[in-house]
């Protein structure tokens, strides 16, 4: 009785051990140990044996069960990662066969190529956003050979007929037998990137035009000065009724005009000396009515535009006189683009330039500043006369109607001043 007792206590703990280790299949071994080291009968043993085997085997499950259970968590959460990171990408990320059927995309791919929905955008064979087939051809030729293609650069046909260039880079994805089966990749919008090239080469080109302009300027400055003393000195010599005094006259004449031709040059080359003052831009504007009206057609209205009563806009370091000559510039040449007649309007704004407008305008920066606007309802300008507007000499009119120093002076002095010209113009 006292053997079976102590038989029975025995056996209780070492249940109970097994128990407690059930979720700790690590502790099994030492179980089997203690269970073989009992002295118990051949029946006893059986069943400690099968308890143990169906408590090792519920452990195992467990075990098994909560890792796959971590498994299947960590799988969803990356794959979720991946799902935002695809959807939210500032990039046009999307998914597609070598035959062109677009598996997947995100919104920036959408409003891209200016599809309505994904759904649509998936819809439409990728085969038809681009210009040129046989570039395809060959950019799934290099990622059939190298696996990927990276950088790659040409234009795509939007969604309404325009063209957007764009630099792509794709990552090929392969079966068992070297097959090319899909294309995940991603582009970039080129736009503003190509904007800013073009305006940057332009600020260039205006540069070393300028310091042409204003060095050849400048020298012949000095040889009008010789020549108008020269005329003077001789002038001041001959006798009232001498024959030779109206030729004279008429070289002072040419030389007095030729001196305003080198000052409008120097001025686009930003030479010139101003006379800066703290000004009111609104008043300014608002007294050049009269003067304009003296200089454009009668077929044209004039509409002066100032902030409204009791508006106060910040004072302006600027050279009035300058400015005035400036605007009137503008006028004459908005005039001249309104030969059948039309609106010629100027208006006056205080605006801030936020990072956005600075990161599209090259060489700008933030700040406060007033807004000169002057608008036409003329013919307008085509791209190839835009480009080249603010050139000294470039002008679309006849010859001996104009000098092509207009614009390029508004230029000059305003950069001068540390402001900005924007150009704005479509035909018609």
């Amino acid at each position: 009785m006292l053997r079976s007792r102590r038989l029975f206590i025995r056996i209780t703990r070492l249940v109970a051990v097994l128990v407690a280790v059930a979720a700790q299949p690590a502790l099994a071994q030492a179980a089997f140990v203690q269970l073989t080291t009992l002295q118990i009968h051949y029946l006893a043993a059986l069943t400690i044996g099968a308890l143990c085997f169906v408590l090792l085997t519920a452990a195992w499950i467990v075990s098994t069960r909560s890792e796959t259970r971590r498994r299947s968590r960590a799988l969803a959460a990356s794959k979720s990662r991946y799902e935002r990171i695809f959807e939210e990408s500032p990039a046009a990320n999307f998914v597609s066969t070598p035959d062109g059927r677009l598996l997947n995309c995100n919104a920036n791919y959408v409003s891209l190529l200016g599809f309505a929905s994904i759904e649509d955008a998936c819809a439409v064979p990728t085969q038809s956003i681009y210009t040129d087939g046989d570039v395809r051809e060959a950019m799934l030729e290099r990622i059939r050979r190298e696996g990927r293609v990276l950088g790659w650069q040409y234009k795509l046909c939007r969604v309404d007929g325009s063209l957007v260039e764009v630099q792509e880079n794709i990552v090929g994805q392969f079966n068992e037998k070297g097959e090319l089966t899909e294309l995940h990749g991603f582009m970039l919008d080129l736009t503003a990137q190509r904007r800013l090239e073009s305006e940057f080469r332009q600020a260039q080109k205006m540069e070393a035009i300028g310091r042409l302009a204003g060095g050849i300027a400048h020298d012949f400055n000095n040889l009008l000065t010789i020549i108008l003393s020269s005329s003077d000195l001789a002038l001041e010599s001959l006798q009232p009724d001498h024959e030779a005094r109206a030729d004279i006259d008429d070289v002072r004449s040419a030389a007095r005009r030729a001196v305003e031709l080198t000052g409008q040059l120097l001025s686009f080359s930003r030479r010139q000396v101003l006379k800066e003052t703290v000004v009111d831009v609104a008043s300014i504007v608002g007294g050049l009515g009269s003067m304009v009206r003296r200089l454009v057609s009668a077929n044209v209205a004039i509409d002066v535009r100032l902030p409204p009563a009791g508006e106060t806009l910040d004072p302006v370091l600027v050279d009035p006189h300058q400015l005035e000559q400036a605007l009137l510039n503008l006028a004459v040449n908005a005039s001249d683009a309104m030969p059948t007649g039309g609106v010629l309007e100027f208006s006056v704004e205080g605006v801030t330039l936020d990072d956005a407008w600075v990161a599209a305008h090259d060489g700008a920066h933030t700040g406060t500043f007033c807004r000169i606007q002057v608008r036409d309802s003329g013919i307008g300008m085509d791209v190839g006369t835009r480009v080249r507007a603010f050139e000294p000499f470039f002008t679309t009119k006849g010859v001996g109607k104009g000098t092509g120093l207009g614009l390029s002076m508004v230029f000059g002095f305003t950069k001068q001043s540390g402001g900005y010209v924007t150009l704005e113009s479509t035909p018609g």
